[in-house]
């Protein structure tokens, strides 16, 4: 049986190199950037043993989702898994178990119970070992019997005290930024934190992404941007020309992740549940009571159907002083 290449580092050209089939090919000077570098010469020339390292495998999926998936989709991926493989350091394969992958998301997401935050980042873990299998470069996954938790419905809403409240306790202003531009337009949290300034049409005052960059991909995504909108994406724009312009207070973009762990913090102060799709829920909710027809709150948030909206009149209920108006107008000439 051949022997598996190994990077070696030749002293005369002070730099990484490996030799395969015959060929010595460079690397980096740089031991780390080397190593990502040799685990890509490798990528798909060989079956990965029990022995292997998980971040071995994590690298080559990144490689093959890279080539095979939206950039959007790409980066979800990337995120957690380049935090699983921090957190498992060297572990093989052979000694991963279900409650590695377990005490990573305790570790990531401290602060939260959502089922579906949780079960999303360990099906990208799950992902890897299933397309591993699949792909003949492994027998078995090691997480067959990793239990998800069940997902959380996110109909979630705030009242208009809670949104007040939260609104309040932000003293963030990125974040702060984030949250209002979501609840003044309906748009999705994935879509706030990608826009960049080359999606803002100032002319027609709104954000318009490409169908390739929108969800589904079928046609193009447009996000109309009221006063208040307009104005922070002004502003953001300006302050950041090229990429998000939707950043953390240390200029950086906003990750799923981090969104979901300043909302889950958010949470434990106030009391009450906050996640992000409970900020885009709350402009729904509140457009159904304003009167606005549910066909035209449908195409503000992107909605093909309208399944999600009609879920979200649950949350009308909630709103007695709008259902006892409601009551009052329907029944206004009896008696």
């Amino acid at each position: 049986m051949a022997r598996e290449p190994k990077k070696y580092w030749k002293a005369t050209h002070k730099c990484w190199y490996v030799k395969v089939a015959g060929k010595h090919i460079r690397l980096d000077p740089d031991e780390e950037k080397a190593q990502k570098l040799f685990y890509e010469v490798m990528a798909g020339r060989r079956e990965f043993g029990p022995d292997a390292l998980v971040a071995e495998l994590i690298l080559e999926f990144l490689l093959w989702s890279q080539k095979k998936h939206k950039p959007r989709t790409h980066e979800w991926y990337k995120e957690h898994l380049e935090s699983f493989a921090k957190h498992i350091g060297r572990l093989r394969v052979q000694s991963l178990k279900p409650y590695h992958v377990e005490q990573w998301v305790e570790k990531l997401f401290p602060n939260t119970n959502n089922g579906t935050t949780i079960g999303n980042a360990m099906r990208t873990v799950v992902r890897v070992f299933n397309w591993a299998k699949k792909s003949g470069r492994i027998a078995t996954s090691p997480l067959a019997s990793l239990q998800r938790p069940r997902s959380t419905h996110r109909d979630v809403y705030l009242m208009p005290d809670q949104y007040k409240k939260l609104v309040a306790s932000i003293k963030d202003e990125a974040l702060l930024d984030l949250v209002t531009i979501m609840r003044e337009t309906g748009c999705r949290p994935q879509e706030a934190r990608l826009v960049e300034s080359r999606h803002f049409d100032r002319h027609n005052r709104c954000w318009v992404f490409p169908k390739e960059e929108a969800k589904g991909g079928r046609e193009e995504r447009v996000v109309l941007l009221n006063g208040r909108a307009l104005e922070i994406t002004k502003k953001l724009a300006l302050k950041y020309p090229e990429g998000s312009i939707f950043r953390n207070n240390r200029g950086r973009r906003w990750t799923p992740n981090a969104f979901d762990l300043r909302c889950s913090r958010l949470s434990k102060t106030l009391g009450f549940h906050v996640c992000p799709y409970a900020i885009r829920h709350t402009f729904a909710t509140d457009a159904i009571i304003r009167g606005v027809d549910i066909v035209t709150i449908a195409e503000l948030m992107g909605h093909k159907d309208l399944t999600m909206l009609k879920r979200i009149y649950q949350h009308v209920r909630k709103r007695s002083d709008h259902m006892r108006e409601s009551l009052r107008k329907a029944t206004e000439d009896a008696a």
